[in-house]
């Protein structure tokens, strides 16, 4: 199950047609395993039995809407960082292995 749910991303993102339901979707997942890849850990729901941490929500909402926003600057494989959107995520990263 993903963190966050159509309705919360297409709300996030402003988005209040259905026409590109299945893309944003998709972006839901690339967001999510942006975050397990920046991470090193599981960030699926069922990954955090004790609550899935509000930051990192928060993020991936950040990440889908700045993904959708800019869906076409993406088709050339330019990726717009936001480092400091990123940092909400620093308190979840495992450390990496030498």
């Amino acid at each position: 199950m993903e963190p966050i749910t159509l309705a919360e991303a297409k709300l996030h993102a402003r988005v209040d047609n259905d026409v590109e339901d299945s893309l944003i979707s998709a972006m839901i997942v690339s967001a999510r395993q942006a975050a397990e890849a920046r991470c090193r850990r599981g960030m699926a729901v069922e990954d955090w039995p004790d609550g899935y941490p509000e930051q990192v929500k928060i993020w991936m909402l950040i990440r889908v809407s700045t993904l959708y926003e800019n869906r076409e600057a993406y088709t050339g494989a330019r990726v717009f960082k936001l480092d400091h959107v990123d940092r909400l995520l620093d308190p979840y990263v495992l450390p990496g292995l030498a």
